[in-house]
Order: C-alpha cells, then sequence, then structure tokens
C-alpha cells in the first residue's frame, strides 16, 4: 500500500490532499565540472558543484465520476480528499512563503520517500526527513474520450524539493 498526499495550510482548508498515484519518480542531478573530449577526456572530472533541486515526478489517476462537480473533490476511503483539477491549480497556483508538503509512504512499514534533512544536504551526513517540502513544477491531465466517456483522468505531477 502507498499513502500519497499534499497538504499546504492554503488549500483544501489545511487538510491533506490524497493522491492515487500509480508511479513515484525521484530524480537527483549534480552539477559535474568540466567537460567530456573525445579521446582526451572521455568521462567528467568527479568533481561535482552542487545539485538542482531533486524532481519528484507523481503520475496517476482518478475517476471523475467520483466527483459531484468541477469545484469538489471526492473523498477517499481514508476521509482526504482526492486530488482533482480544482486541488492542483489550487496547489499551482500558491503565492505563498511556506511550502507544500509530500509525504509519500510505502510497503507494509510504510516506509517514508525521504526529504531535505533540515541543516541540508551534505557529505555522508544525511539524516533525511520523513516528508518533503515541495512546490509545483508543473502537471498535466489527461483523458481518453472513448473510454467510458472520460471517466478516467490521467495525472502527472512534477514537483521540486524546497527548503
Amino acid at each position: 500500500m502507498v499513502d500519497i498526499t499534499l497538504t499546504h495550510a492554503s488549500v483544501n482548508s489545511g487538510n491533506a490532499v490524497e493522491l492515487n498515484g500509480v508511479r513515484v519518480s525521484y530524480a537527483w542531478k549534480n552539477f559535474v565540472q568540466g567537460k567530456s573530449i573525445i579521446g582526451i577526456n572521455d568521462i567528467n572530472s568527479v568533481a561535482q558543484n552542487g545539485f538542482e533541486s531533486p524532481l519528484i515526478t507523481i503520475k496517476g489517476v482518478w475517476d471523475i465520476d467520483d466527483q459531484t462537480d468541477i469545484n469538489t473533490a471526492a473523498t477517499g476511503a481514508s476521509g482526504n480528499s482526492i486530488i482533482c483539477q480544482k486541488l492542483l491549480v489550487d496547489f499551482a497556483t500558491l503565492q505563498s512563503t511556506t511550502a507544500i508538503t509530500l509525504a509519500v509512504l510505502s510497503g507494509v512499514n510504510q516506509t517514508a520517500l525521504g526529504g531535505r534533512p533540515t541543516a541540508g544536504y551534505s557529505s555522508g551526513a544525511n539524516t533525511l526527513l520523513s516528508t518533503i517540502n515541495v512546490s509545483i513544477k508543473a502537471f498535466t491531465i489527461g483523458f481518453d474520450t472513448g473510454i467510458s466517456e472520460g471517466q478516467k483522468w490521467d495525472y502527472s505531477i512534477t514537483l521540486a524539493e524546497t527548503t
């Protein structure tokens, strides 16, 4: 079982929003020094000059027929609102200095996808947090009009980790 939620005080009255995630990916990219020159330097040096904010992509689906209207999210078995277009737009348009909180719990032991340590990332001394502060970088929604009149809506959310 995987539990995925987004939370922010200004969205959904501060209550967690459930993401029916089908696939979660976490991407890290270092800034590596030097450029490869074929025949001279075939690979980059091992030195790195920092890293980009890690990106988390969540792909999922929701049943549009569970919503009563465009502005009312369906309620999941957990009692949380289920992600929908209105809530995605609410998260994406936040003008806040407070980060959105992402929680991804997976497996029998509900192990968390780890977030940035309180003191920041450092070589060999990272105690990851059980939630991740994020902002919405992009999202897409799609559905096939030929399958049950577009009942199942697919979505993909790209989140950037923040401090």
